[in-house]
């Protein structure tokens, strides 16, 4: 586990002279070796990387990277559960992830590779489960219905003027989403491990 590195303080003034946006910031994490997820990832944002940069969170370090071949990798969604639990068993503050704040796949397959290389994931004979389930909608606009009776669809593309309620509720949609796939992702696995486990017990009676 990595120890809460010593504190110096800085003015604004000073730290501005390094840090001015979250692209700096990143590169400031970058540059002394934390090993981070891309940064157009769900998961950088100002809260995570001041976190890993005062010691609160944990992130990697590129020194301690292992890579392993997974060739046909699960959901990304199946991975970070695993990232999650790993780091659980092994006291690692992941408090910066979460549904909303999920890492790009190929670090979160680094980083399993790095703190559990024996995963199933990375087994020459694995296979990831398949995802049949379509994903139900999430509706979490509610307006009364005769607003958009006889309405025309929008034909704007400008999304840097979209409105705050609808980006609010795509996050809680695709949140809403990734649990369910999560949860489904979870029960097929469990199905799967049965299947093998029954198939196993029938090898040792024979």
């Amino acid at each position: 586990m990595q120890s809460k590195p010593p504190s110096a303080k800085l003015t604004s003034e000073k730290f501005s002279e390094y840090v001015m946006c979250l692209d700096d910031l990143y590169n400031l994490a970058k540059r002394n070796s934390f090993h981070l997820p891309d940064l157009k990832s769900a998961a950088i944002n100002e809260v995570m990387l001041l976190g890993v940069l005062r010691g609160e969170y944990w992130c990697p370090k590129v020194e301690d990277i292992r890579i392993k071949n997974c060739v046909k990798p699960p959901l990304k969604e199946i991975v970070a559960s695993k990232v999650w639990d790993t780091c659980t068993s092994k006291h690692l503050n992941l408090a910066w992830m979460d549904p909303a704040h999920i890492p790009n796949k190929k670090w979160l397959l680094e980083v399993l590779a790095t703190l559990k290389p024996e995963d199933e994931i990375f087994r020459k004979d694995y296979v990831a489960p398949p995802v049949r389930k379509r994903l139900r909608d999430v509706e979490t606009i509610v307006l009364p219905d005769e607003l958009f009776q006889n309405m025309p669809k929008s034909t704007s593309k400008v999304k840097a003027r979209r409105l705050k309620v609808v980006s609010q509720a795509f996050a809680a949609e695709k949140t809403t989403r990734l649990k369910e796939m999560q949860k489904h992702i979870l029960d097929e696995i469990i199905t799967h491990e049965e299947r093998v486990e029954s198939y196993q017990d029938k090898l040792r009676v024979s």
